[in-house]
């Protein structure tokens, strides 16, 4: 019996994006009006996915910085390709468990 490959969409951003990214980015930019976050502010997305939200966010809401985050090498590659800014930091990570420091600030 031959093997065959299953392709993972859980792990090509590429073949993601196509499907719903497509939609995110059309989306994202109505919930970032309806937030009404002013600008230079720091940002953290958990669960970037392809990148249609921090695209927004970094073009929207001008942030000091964003760290986007994504359980998903795939979605976290095609994220970075989305997303050329030196303000966005994009990372493979696990929402239960982020490496982040916190300033103590509220």
């Amino acid at each position: 019996m031959a093997e065959t490959t299953r392709h993972d969409s859980w792990q090509a951003g590429d073949s993601y994006e196509a499907y719903m990214g497509r939609w995110s980015r059309q989306i994202a930019p109505l919930f970032l009006d309806w937030l009404g976050a002013n600008g230079g502010l720091d940002w953290l997305e958990v669960g970037c996915g392809s990148g249609a939200l921090s695209a927004a966010i970094v073009d929207r809401c001008k942030p000091r910085t964003l760290v986007s985050t994504d359980p998903s090498k795939g979605f976290v590659s095609t994220a970075r390709a989305n997303v050329p800014d030196e303000r966005a930091e994009l990372r493979v990570g696990d929402a239960q468990a982020l490496a982040l420091e916190t300033a103590g600030r509220v």
